[in-house]
């Protein structure tokens, strides 16, 4: 059978769009082990973790204003605060900052896993289909 510039196009094609599948199903692979590993066997820490694991600026006593109260003039003023109730406010703070970091930390974990294995989803059926259409064809061409 005579070879036409058509089925060369059509070859080229082919082998491309394999060629790309197959680099994306690496991709794909690589960032999927990376991502479990990290996660699952090196506990590796996020930036939100370790940001707050260090000192919390937000939860220092300069950031934590005392609420503003009326008083009978209609004047408003801060509330001085004891130092134990400062202590209070500060650790409920923390408290809820490493529960914030917990949060974003496994939402970043879930997003990953999911693009992951969206790519592998993707390419796998995309490789599958080319490479079966580059086997059927007869090899005399």
């Amino acid at each position: 059978m005579k070879t036409t510039k058509y089925s060369w196009i059509k070859l080229i094609y082919l082998y491309l769009v394999s060629a790309i599948a197959i680099v994306m199903i690496l991709i794909a692979s690589v960032g999927l082990i990376k991502t479990l590993l990290e996660e699952y066997v090196f506990d590796v820490k996020s930036y939100e973790e370790i940001h707050v694991m260090a000192p919390n600026y937000d939860c220092s006593y300069d950031r934590m204003m005392s609420p503003p109260v009326e008083n009978e003039f209609g004047n408003t003023g801060a509330v001085a605060l004891s130092k134990a109730e400062l202590d209070d406010i500060q650790m409920q703070c923390l408290e809820n900052s490493i529960i914030k970091a917990e949060a974003i930390s496994d939402n970043n974990l879930k997003r990953d896993l999911i693009n992951w294995f969206a790519m592998l989803f993707v390419a796998i059926p995309v490789y599958l289909y080319h490479w079966r259409i580059i086997c059927r064809k007869p090899k005399n061409d």
